[in-house]
């Protein structure tokens, strides 16, 4: 169906307005006859059958390179396809970068897209790049189901281009009476682009922006922590908020049950004295947590609407607000607790499942957080863990980064510097 010329040119009966090839007659009634089909090779005619087998082939390869993790590379191809196929964006020429400009760029892409980590020389040109690139990122707010949304508004405004008409969006030969609409393939190639760059860079950029919402909102829950920590220590002592006793060796996983089993009843002290707000420590990463906290009760409700692990009070030795040694005391749920209760092995350097496993806020005993990418502290410390099974899982595997059997929910901190979050 095509003989290899440059930009995979066709054999011409005449040529369209504004591209540098177009179709034969035959190549024509291909085209229609492939996507009355459905666009399935096996239901056209027999005579058109081997061309349509060859044009499909074609299509497929525009979905091919989503098989990659590289989505630089989709986008490089993406819209070098664009820039061979000629459609009906551009009247006539071939778009090409300056090479200086195609440097800044494949510079650009391999700095992440951070012009400010491009080498000096071509700095200048790859922010120029990035603020053209900067157009496709959309502020996202609203429910869940933007995505889809967007999605149906793209599709319905290419529906409308192909019913309006547009002449340019026609393919037809010197004797075609019927003057039926048909799309040329540069069209279908320049359509199937615009939708490969929206999955490509605009939804990557889309979830990114959500991720960093959720992480600041999920920072200033653990600062509104930090207040409330530092008004219940100023009460008593610096002592960090207990409900029971909370004796060591006692399960401490039992969440909504009984608070003297439960080390997250310790934590919901700070709503019962009013030191935290009815809508802070519900982090947006965790579909299940309320959206109030209700005073009057003396917990949450069931694991699953916990947002944050408490430093486990159920310990010897508890460390205190503002005092010794800078010690983490409130993070992103765990993900280890999260398989222990479910009797499921665990992995002590998973992530929480708040912010998509890329890591978790951390809230420290001198009203500090920050987001780290591992459960390790600075100190080797793992907040998953109690140091003395930290030490024993070591010796077992030689690093501690396999799995491990589940805890069992009677564990406890070594010492009162020593990070052990639950549940």
């Amino acid at each position: 169906m095509m003989d290899g010329r440059q930009h995979d040119e066709i054999p011409v009966d005449g040529e369209m307005p504004g591209s540098g090839w177009a179709l034969s007659e035959r190549s024509v009634r291909c085209v229609d006859a492939l996507v009355e089909a459905g666009f399935d090779p096996g239901r056209v005619p027999v005579e058109f059958r081997a061309e349509c087998r060859r044009l499909a082939s074609l299509l497929r390869s525009l979905d091919e390179v989503h098989t990659g993790s590289d989505g630089s590379a989709l986008v490089d191809v993406t819209l070098a396809r664009v820039l061979r196929s000629g459609g009906g964006a551009v009247a006539s020429g071939q778009i090409d970068l300056s090479p200086a400009d195609d440097d800044a760029f494949e510079a650009l892409v391999s700095a992440g897209f951070d012009a400010e980590r491009v080498t000096s020389r071509m700095r200048a040109r790859a922010r120029r790049h990035a603020g053209l690139l900067s157009v496709l990122s959309v502020p996202v707010s609203g429910s869940p189901d933007e995505r889809e949304t967007l999605i149906s508004k793209t599709l319905a405004c290419v529906q409308a281009e192909i019913d309006s008409g547009d002449a340019r969006r026609r393919v037809s030969s010197a004797g075609d009476a019927a003057s039926v609409r048909r799309w040329s393939l540069s069209n279908l190639v320049s359509v199937a682009a615009v939708l490969l760059i929206g999955s490509a860079v605009v939804w990557p950029m889309m979830a990114a922006q959500r991720e960093v919402g959720r992480r600041l909102s999920c920072e200033a829950g653990l600062l509104a922590a930090a207040r409330g920590f530092g008004a219940y220590a100023g009460g008593n002592r610096d002592a960090l908020p207990q409900a029971t006793d909370s004796e060591a060796g006692r399960v401490w996983w039992r969440v909504g049950s009984n608070p003297e089993e439960s080390n997250s009843a310790n934590l919901y002290v700070l709503f019962r004295t009013g030191c935290a707000g009815p809508t802070s420590l519900a982090c947006a990463g965790n579909e299940w947590a309320p959206e109030r906290s209700d005073p009057n009760e003396s917990d949450w409700k069931e694991l699953a609407q916990v947002s944050y692990s408490f430093q486990n009070m159920f310990a010897q030795a508890r460390p205190k607000w503002g005092q010794g040694e800078r010690v983490a005391v409130l993070t992103d749920r765990s993900p280890v607790v999260l398989r222990a209760v479910r009797r499921q092995v665990i992995y002590p350097f998973a992530n929480s499942p708040n912010h998509g496993e890329s890591g978790q806020n951390v809230l420290f005993n001198d009203g500090s957080a920050e987001f780290r990418r591992t459960p390790l502290l600075d100190n080797g410390d793992n907040i998953w863990l109690p140091q003395w099974l930290e030490q024993r899982i070591y010796a077992a595997t030689g690093s501690g980064r396999g799995s491990a059997e589940p805890l069992i929910g009677t564990e406890a901190p070594e010492s009162a510097d020593d990070a052990f979050m639950a549940p």
